[in-house]
């Protein structure tokens, strides 16, 4: 997927275009759509940065397909629960953007050959159905939008990464690029920053991501292995407002093997190290990842023999949410064949009582068993203090009982990044546009907001403001 390769690249393009996630690729597409001459650096090999690797949610509010579906859900009510989800601590103006115009993305992405499951999901927080699913998930996302962008001439070069912005009297006219052979100087009318976060780069999360060293040596990376905040210091280097601190994404690990396992199994209890439940553990995964951050960073799940004597394939034990395109999603953390091996192995702890555990693994002894005597009579009544739903409620009250430490460790992206207005306009530290420059996705800060609001408002806001952001940078 590396699309056609110019061995040399030319000087002048209209839009220059870093970075290829869905971001890049939007605005690439979106800026051709409009006549402009484009090209797309990419550090990787491969087209298709963090998008690739994701499950390809894509939230967005009254397309085409959620029409189709029945789900009413005008770009207002999206607007509204995306601001008081955040606290209204994100940019206003490109928020609205994304509310306004996601649908006519999915439209226009539909319309250049991406394909969809006809089934919205309700992600997360979202108060409707509002997640979209590619078909193919990220992969099969990025394959089409490149197919379309390549195929309507696009240019792309792959293993050429951005150094620096070239300016003139205060306008960004291009970039210095470290290029397979050396280095080079490409001149554009606009240049669209879409290089991802600084997930790769640990001096930047101390720095601008403080609250991932909670989980200490557990935190690792499932994106990019080439984001390393190239656009947060590009942007940085011609006086761009820098937004967004401490936000970003992570979700809970349970540190057995590093794989994505972004929802937990709905029948999880979860207490911090007070020994008392702190969430409803079926919420959305950002939302349980925050709640752990408040308490500390460390949670431990309590578990109870049932967990290890189920059959692996009993649905009983599902997820709270099936996806399209997975026949039978079960859990890899929780599976009792993983529970056996990892208790075997001295990573779970095992005791007869529930007292006995808290003290293997220091939690207090009388208030943990006063939080189990608690969740097991709202297993049993059905009403659980935290809100769960019935389904999920499973006493725990079936020795040996089992306890397995966890920690928002598995680190999705970082939100810091050059603030952006509704046309992806990349602002100084006065609020102006900086002549020139726009950015879109991961690398732009104030969008995504200290709470990912829900599944696919990572793709849904990269995919709408990098189309808004091409539209924009080709008009100039």
């Amino acid at each position: 997927m590396t699309g056609p390769v110019r061995d040399t690249v030319e000087p002048d393009v209209d839009v220059l275009v870093l970075g290829s996630g869905i971001a890049g690729g939007c605005a690439a597409l979106a800026a051709r759509d409009r006549g402009a001459d484009v090209l797309v650096l990419e550090p990787a090999d491969v087209l298709g940065g963090h998008a690739r690797l994701s499950t390809g949610f894509f939230m967005a509010s009254a397309s085409r397909l959620h029409e189709a579906a029945g789900v009413e859900d005008p770009p207002e009510r999206l607007l509204r629960d995306y601001l008081n989800l955040n606290r209204q601590a994100v940019s206003t103006d490109a928020v609205r953007t994304f509310a306004e115009t996601s649908g006519a993305t999915v439209d226009w992405l539909v319309g250049h050959g991406v394909r969809f499951h006809d089934r919205p999901l309700r992600g997360g927080n979202a108060t409707v159905s509002r997640s979209l699913v590619a078909e193919g998930f990220g992969a099969g996302l990025m394959e089409r939008l490149w197919s379309a962008a390549t195929g309507a001439g696009v240019q792309v070069a792959p293993r050429h990464r951005a150094l620096e912005l070239i300016t003139d009297d205060g306008c960004v006219v291009g970039c210095r690029v470290a290029t397979p052979d050396g280095e080079q100087r490409i001149r554009a009318r606009s240049v669209v920053l879409a290089t991802g976060g600084f997930e790769a780069d640990p001096e930047l999360l101390a720095a601008h991501y403080p609250s991932s060293g909670l989980v200490g040596d557990w935190l690792w990376n499932i994106g990019h292995e080439h984001n390393r905040g190239d656009g947060l210091r590009l942007a940085r280097g011609v006086g761009a407002r820098l937004v967004g601190h401490d936000h970003g994404l992570r979700v809970m690990h349970a540190n057995f093997v590093r794989t994505l396992e972004a929802t937990l199994p709905g029948w999880l209890v979860l207490v911090d190290a007070a020994a008392r439940r702190y969430v409803d553990e079926t919420s959305q995964y950002g939302m349980v990842a925050r709640r752990t951050d408040e308490v500390g960073g460390r949670a431990w799940a309590i578990l109870d023999a049932r967990a290890i004597d189920r059959p692996d394939d009993d649905p009983t034990w599902d997820y709270a949410q099936q996806v399209p395109g997975i026949a039978e999603r079960r859990s890899v953390n929780f599976s009792a064949a993983m529970l056996t091996e990892q208790r075997d192995a001295g990573r779970v702890a095992v005791a007869d009582t529930i007292e006995e555990l808290a003290a293997a693994v220091g939690l207090p002894t009388v208030q943990l068993a006063a939080t189990v005597r608690q969740y097991n009579h709202g297993a049993r009544t059905g009403r659980d203090a935290h809100g769960k739903q019935p389904e999920f409620l499973r006493p725990i009250d079936r020795p040996p009982y089992l306890a397995v430490e966890m920690r928002p460790a598995s680190l999705v992206y970082t939100a810091y990044g050059p603030a952006i207005d509704g046309d992806g306009r990349v602002l100084n530290e006065l609020g102006d546009p900086i002549p020139g420059l726009f950015a879109a996705g991961e690398v732009a800060g104030g969008v995504l907001g200290e709470l990912y609001v829900g599944s696919g408002s990572g793709l849904g806001t990269a995919g709408t403001l990098g189309r808004a952001a091409g539209l924009a940078a080709a008009g100039r």
